[in-house]
């Protein structure tokens, strides 16, 4: 859980969700000024995109929100959270529009999500893992 005090700015933050067995990233508002410039008046708040849709609320100090790292590039990552507000939402998708790739979207620009590309090549590894194991046996025979 972040500790303040933290600088007024925006940061990554990041918390465990146990019955879906993931982490859940957003983004912290800190700061007033930061927060006036989305059309807010809280001096405090998270930005997130979940099943719900994209949603900004105040945090709840029992949420369990951890702070990831600080995001440098301020006005653009206010700038691309403003777009995505004004923009058409797509539907949350676990593989191709999570909280992962609204996050980096927001601080980079670019849409990835490292818990996404880290399941597939666990997948991948296991399924050439077993492939190999099936057709090992099959090759030495012949």
């Amino acid at each position: 859980m972040y500790t303040a005090p933290l600088n007024p700015g925006l940061y990554v933050v990041s918390r465990w969700v146990p019955e879906k067995w993931v982490t859940h990233v957003a983004v912290l508002v800190r700061g007033s000024t930061y927060a006036q410039r989305l059309g807010r008046v809280e001096p405090e708040l998270v930005v997130e995109f979940d099943e719900k849709g994209l949603h900004a609320a105040a945090p709840i100090s029992s949420q369990g929100w951890e702070v990831v790292r600080r995001i440098l590039d301020t006005d653009g990552a206010l700038a691309r959270i403003r777009e995505s507000a004004k923009a058409p939402v797509r539907p949350y998708d676990l593989f191709v529009n999570n909280c992962e790739h609204f996050v980096s979207s927001v601080e980079s620009g670019q849409r990835t999500s490292p818990q996404v590309v880290g399941f597939l090549t666990v997948c991948g590894a296991l399924f050439l893992l077993l492939g190999t194991a099936y057709l090992l046996p099959k090759v030495a025979k012949a």
